[in-house]
C-alpha cells in the first residue's frame, strides 16, 4: 500500500501534466485524494487529542511554558502532583518532589550526608572505578584495562552531589525483555534541597523519553545508589535502552546497598529486604504502605481503567524507597567513618561489622570492632572467641589468636567442644615455637576427643578421616620429640619405657596412652 506522501506526490504530478489524466486514472486519483484527505483529517484529529504531543506543545505555547516543562494532564494527575514532561524522544509523566535537607526520614536528616559521603568510597571496587575512568572500557573501545592496572588507579572520590539514588517499579520479576520498568524513581541533592523525580509511562510509546531523561541525569551524577540494583534494576534498564534503540548508558560506579546489608545483618534481622532494614536500623515504620509486590497488578489495572488514583500508592511507596536509600547512605557513611556507638550493637552485628570493615580495607576499624566485642562479658563474647581467633590469624596476629584459643580450651572442656582450638594450638607450638611437648599435649587432647565422639556414635576410629589425621599428627610429634631429646643428648629418655610405649601406641592407633595423665589448662 502506498504511503500518504506518495499519494499526494502523484496527485501533484498528475494535476500539472499536459492534457490531464485519462478518465480511468482520473477516477482512481479522485478516490486516492478522498482517502488522503480522510487520513489527513484523522491524523489531525488524533494529534489534537488531550494528552498528545501536539496538544501539549499547543498548550505550552498558549500558556507561555517551554515545551520541556511539565504540563497538566488533567485533574487526576494534578491531584498526584504529576504532569507531562517532554524531551527530544517524546513525552512521559513526571512527579517531582523537593525536600529541604532538614527533612527527617526515620533516624536521620537528609543533610547529614552533605559533606560526609566520602567514606562511601570504600564501597567502590577497583573495577567500577576503572570502567568510569578508563576510555578503553567504553563501548567500541580497545581491550579492557588489565586488573593489575585497575588496582593501581586512585580510589573514587565521593561527594553527595555525585550520588543518584535509584529505585524502579516493574511489570514483573526477572530481567527479560518482557519486564518493563513502568516507573523509575530517582533522587539527588540539588544545592540546599533533595529532589525526588518519579518517571512514569502511561503506555510503551513513552518509555524512550523516560529513559532519555534518566540517561541525562546519569551524566550529571555518575554514582548510582540502589538496593539490589546491580542484579535487578540496572540490568533491566540497560536492556530497555537497547530495545528502544537508544544510546546505551555507560555502566556507572554503583553502590548496591543490599550487599553491605547482608554482610552486617543477615543473621540479626528477619530479612534483608529494604522495608525490614529501614524499620530495624533506621527507625522508620510505614503506615498504609502499598507493598512493592502489588505494584504490577495496580499498574495493569491503571492501564485498563486509565485512573491515576490507582497508582497513587505506588508513587508513595517508590518515593519512600528513594528517601530510605539516602538515609541508608548516611548510616553506612557513619559506620565507615566510625561515628556510630559500637556499644549498642548486638554481638553478632558487631562481629559482622568487623569482617565487613576488614573486607573493605579498614583494618584498624575492624580491629577496634573486634576489641569491643571481646571486651564484653564471657556469656556474650564466648561464641565469638574462635571466629575472632581466625580473624587475628589471617592478619598475622598469632599471639592474640593463641590467647583466644587457650581461653576457649580452658572454658569449654566438654568432649563435644570444637576440635579447632586444639589443632590450631598444636600447629602453632609445633611449627612456630618448636615446642613439641606442648604441641603433643594439644594434639593428644584433640585425638582423644575425636575418638570419644566416634565411640558415642558406635563408629570405628579407623573409619574417620579426622581421627586418622590427628593420629598421624600425634605420631609425628612423638617422633619429633624423641629426635629433639636425642639431639640434646638425653638418649636415656628416648629409650625409656614410657617413650617406647608411646611409639607402640601411636603405631597401633591407640590414643589412650598417657593423654589424661596431664592436667587441662
Amino acid at each position: 500500500m502506498s504511503t500518504l506522501r506518495e499519494r499526494l506526490g502523484r496527485l501533484v504530478k498528475t494535476g500539472g501534466a499536459a492534457g490531464g489524466p485519462a478518465p480511468a486514472r482520473a477516477a482512481a486519483d479522485r478516490e486516492e485524494a478522498k482517502e488522503a484527505a480522510a487520513a489527513t483529517g484523522r491524523s489531525a484529529a488524533k494529534l489534537s487529542e488531550p494528552g498528545s504531543a501536539a496538544a501539549e506543545d499547543k498548550a505550552a505555547a498558549s500558556s507561555g511554558r517551554s515545551p520541556g516543562e511539565d504540563a497538566s494532564l488533567g485533574p487526576g494527575w494534578d491531584r498526584l502532583g504529576a504532569g507531562a514532561h517532554r524531551n527530544d524522544w517524546g513525552m512521559f509523566v513526571m512527579r517531582r518532589r523537593v525536600y529541604p535537607t532538614e527533612h527527617r526520614h526515620g533516624a536521620y536528616r537528609l543533610k547529614e550526608l552533605c559533606g560526609a559521603a566520602e567514606p562511601l568510597a570504600a564501597l567502590a571496587s577497583a573495577g567500577d572505578g576503572a570502567k568510569r575512568r578508563g576510555a578503553g572500557q567504553r563501548r567500541g573501545g580497545s581491550v579492557p584495562m588489565p586488573p593489575a592496572l585497575s588496582e593501581r588507579l586512585e580510589p573514587v572520590s565521593v561527594s553527595h552531589e555525585r550520588l543518584l539514588f535509584l529505585d524502579t517499579e516493574t511489570t514483573g520479576l526477572g530481567i527479560g525483555a518482557g519486564n518493563v520498568p513502568f516507573m523509575v524513581g530517582i533522587g539527588f541533592y540539588d544545592r540546599d534541597s533533595f529532589v525526588v523525580e518519579q518517571l512514569f509511562i502511561r503506555n510503551p510509546a513513552e518509555e524512550a523519553a523516560m529513559l532519555e531523561h534518566l540517561r541525562l541525569r546519569l551524566e550529571e551524577r555518575d554514582i548510582l545508589v540502589s538496593y539490589n540494583g546491580k542484579s535487578f534494576d540496572w540490568p533491566i534498564l540497560k536492556n530497555r535502552f537497547i530495545l528502544n534503540r537508544q544510546p546505551e548508558a555507560d555502566d556507572p560506579i554503583h553502590f548496591d546497598f543490599l550487599y553491605p546489608s547482608r554482610s552486617l545483618w543477615r543473621n540479626t534481622l528477619p530479612s534483608c529486604r529494604l522495608s525490614s532494614v529501614e524499620r530495624e536500623r533506621l527507625g522508620l515504620s510505614r503506615i498504609d504502605d502499598v507493598p512493592g509486590s502489588l505494584a504490577p497488578a495496580l499498574y495493569f489495572q491503571y492501564l485498563a481503567e486509565n485512573d491515576p488514583a490507582l497508582v497513587a500508592g505506588v508513587f508513595e511507596h517508590n518515593e519512600k524507597d528513594v528517601l530510605t536509600l539516602a538515609c541508608l547512605a548516611v548510616h553506612f557513611a557513619r559506620l565507615l567513618a566510625g561515628q556510630l556507638p559500637l556499644e549498642r550493637m548486638e554481638p553478632e552485628e558487631l562481629y559482622r561489622l568487623a569482617l565487613w570493615l576488614d573486607k573493605l580495607g579498614r583494618p584498624e576499624a575492624a580491629e577496634d570492632a573486634i576489641g569491643k566485642l571481646l571486651a564484653r562479658e564471657a556469656e556474650e563474647a564466648a561464641d565469638y572467641w574462635l571466629p575472632a581467633a581466625s580473624f587475628f590469624k589471617r592478619r598475622g596476629r598469632h599471639q592474640s589468636a593463641v590467647l583466644l584459643w587457650e581461653r576457649f580450651v580452658e572454658r569449654k572442656r566438654s568432649r563435644t567442644a570444637s576440635l579447632e582450638p586444639y589443632v590450631e594450638l598444636a600447629m602453632y607450638y609445633e611449627h612456630r615455637l618448636r615446642d613439641y611437648d606442648r604441641a603433643l599435649f594439644y594434639a593428644e587432647q584433640a585425638m582423644e576427643r575425636a575418638r570419644s565422639r566416634l565411640a558415642a556414635v558406635r563408629k570405628a576410629a579407623s573409619s574417620s578421616g579426622e581421627y586418622e589425621a590427628l593420629r598421624k599428627r600425634v605420631e609425628r610429634l612423638r617422633l619429633k620429640r624423641e629426635a629433639e631429646l636425642r639431639k640434646r643428648g638425653d638418649g636415656k629418655a628416648a629409650r625409656s619405657p614410657d617413650a617406647i610405649r608411646g611409639r607402640e601406641e601411636a603405631r597401633a592407633g591407640d590414643p589412650g596412652g598417657g593423654v589424661w595423665q596431664q592436667t587441662l589448662l
